[in-house]
């Protein structure tokens, strides 16, 4: 029933080969799972950034701005004749 030390001597190290490998694959999938969450978080981020400028944009659409009130004729005139009568 028992192997030969021969055979126990390649069966423990082809075990301790295949536990070291087994150990370094958990160890590259734990960095990719990192590696994962920060794109994840990443992409939230954008996403969270894309609504924060959606709702900015509609917010905005609103508010009357300066280039959309034209200046009276009368009024612009009325500068220009201003500064040609200052004396400096």
């Amino acid at each position: 029933m028992f192997l030969p030390q021969r055979s126990l001597q390649t069966v423990t190290c082809l075990a301790i080969l295949f536990f070291a490998c087994f150990a370094m694959c958990q160890d590259f999938e734990n960095r990719r799972a990192v590696t994962e969450h920060q794109l994840m978080h990443d992409k939230a981020r954008a996403v969270q950034g894309l609504k924060r400028l959606m709702w900015l944009h509609h917010a905005l659409g609103a508010v009357h701005t300066a280039s959309s009130r034209d200046i009276p004729v009368p009024n612009a005139r009325w500068d220009v004749q201003k500064r040609s009568q200052d004396p400096s």
